[in-house]
């Protein structure tokens, strides 16, 4: 991944936890500097591999470039100041084939413990 504009390398990695079953963790490492975590939605990574995708804060579209499927754009922040990067689109819809491998698409919420998600969000302020 690389800021486009900046030329900038930024070590990213995406995890996947089964437990959290419809998101995403993107951490972003700038070289000198500590990481920074994203939550993301599953849904809205695949939906950006082929279309316009997000609203607010997390945008993704498809965009031709380098590689044999071109490149995903992710926009991250608001829209008076964000950071665009570029993510090889054929690594990324492996990587999302292996997620869904994992937990299938539409099968997500069974996977959630629906009363220790209720309990957490209650018992934060």
């Amino acid at each position: 991944m690389r800021l486009p504009d900046a030329g900038v390398p930024v070590l990213a990695r995406f995890r996947y936890d089964r437990a959290d079953p419809f998101g995403v963790t993107l951490v972003l490492t700038p070289a000198g500097h500590p990481p920074v975590v994203w939550h993301l939605s599953r849904e809205l990574l695949s939906s950006g591999l082929r279309v316009f995708s997000g609203i607010g804060a997390v945008r993704a579209w498809p965009s031709p470039g380098q590689g044999a499927e071109g490149q995903l754009r992710l926009r991250l922040g608001p829209s008076e100041a964000y950071a665009l990067f570029e993510i090889d689109r054929a690594g990324l819809r492996r990587w999302l084939e292996r997620t869904y491998a994992s937990v299938p698409r539409e099968t997500e919420a069974q996977g959630v413990d629906w009363d220790a998600l209720t309990t957490r969000l209650l018992s934060e302020p």
